[in-house]
């Protein structure tokens, strides 16, 4: 991976980057895979006044095999980017781009399910997912301490791919087909001075994201009201921390509303709400160690289909920063 910046002059940036993966994969279950994934994108950013951005971009990307089995593909993924800094606490934010992935590598040739007991498969005739969305949003400094930020959105999406349980039991990625996505995205946080033993600071946020998604595949159409696989409509989540010199506790919770297992909208996943806590203590100047307590409520529940997640569960951790002269 490799970024650079030019400076025109005072009102026009110029960046760009290269990136470039291999993988190889020799396998007695599904033979010699080797495959190269990368890209390279310019961007420019243009300031023709104090208080407005303007921010094109296009990135080529591409994917392809050593083997005979696959060519070599490419795709271009532009994007437009507008900023318009209103005031100095008010600022509105304006993007239009094409969303584009190749299926990745463990999305096509993932294990034999049945004769390697792994529970999956991959899907060698994947199609890209592609699609093209716009979005606008707004954020707004109220006070030093109180930020408000929201964006609505809509997308239009072609051959998403998610993985499906068929009847064998056997996991597999299949091409969802045409869909259309409307949404809302809002947050709200906010920190409070206070002086409560060790605790300097008080942060609580809240966000809540709408998505209302319609299937347009199958001979469906808007009418039908069928639903994207796996993407919930309310999703809510918020957080309570405590902040002192050296550390915090922060404690956060997150709900998601059903969710549809299968194009048809048959098999429904229920609502979840997970709650969680985190610990950051520093140790000297250069040692910190974490605690993180996930699922404290230890709820039951499956983020797919007849696949369940794991209870309470703790994780232990230390960070050790190193700088030398």
């Amino acid at each position: 991976m490799n970024r650079w910046s030019w400076y025109i002059f005072d009102k026009l940036t110029f960046k760009s980057g290269i990136d470039y993966s291999f993988l190889k994969l020799d396998s007695t279950e599904i033979g010699n895979r080797i495959r190269h994934d990368g890209g390279i994108y310019l961007t420019a950013e243009f300031k023709p006044a104090k208080f407005f951005l303007i921010v094109p971009s296009v990135k080529i990307i591409f994917t392809g095999s050593a083997t005979s089995e696959s060519e070599t593909n490419s795709a271009v993924v532009p994007k437009l980017g507008l900023l318009w800094n209103v005031t100095d606490n008010v600022a509105i934010r304006n993007n239009y781009f094409r969303n584009f992935k190749f299926p990745d590598f463990e999305e096509l040739y993932w294990g034999d399910g049945i004769a390697g007991g792994m529970g999956g498969i991959g899907n060698p005739n994947l199609r890209p997912e592609d699609g093209w969305g716009a979005d606008i949003g707004v954020s707004w400094q109220i006070t030093e301490a109180l930020l408000l930020e929201s964006t609505v959105f809509a997308q239009w999406i072609k051959d998403s791919i998610h993985w499906f349980s068929g009847n064998n039991g056997i996991w597999q990625p299949e091409n969802v087909g045409e869909a259309a996505l409307f949404g809302f995205d809002g947050k709200i946080g906010f920190g409070i001075p206070v002086s409560i033993g060790p605790v300097k600071k008080i942060a609580v946020s809240f966000s809540y994201q709408y998505i209302i998604s319609y299937l347009l595949s199958y001979g469906y159409t808007f009418n039908s009201n069928k639903r994207i696989p796996y993407n919930p409509e309310h999703t809510l989540s918020c957080s309570l921390g405590f902040i002192w010199d050296n550390g915090s506790v922060t404690f956060s919770g997150h709900y998601e509303s059903l969710r549809y297992h299968d194009t048809a909208n048959l098999t429904i996943l229920k609502p979840v709400f997970l709650l969680s806590a985190g610990v950051n203590q520093r140790l000297g100047k250069d040692i910190t160690v974490f605690g993180t307590l996930r699922n404290i409520l230890n709820t039951s529940y499956e983020s797919f289909y007849d696949y369940p997640m794991p209870g309470i569960t703790l994780t232990l951790g230390a960070r050790i920063n190193l700088e030398a002269k």
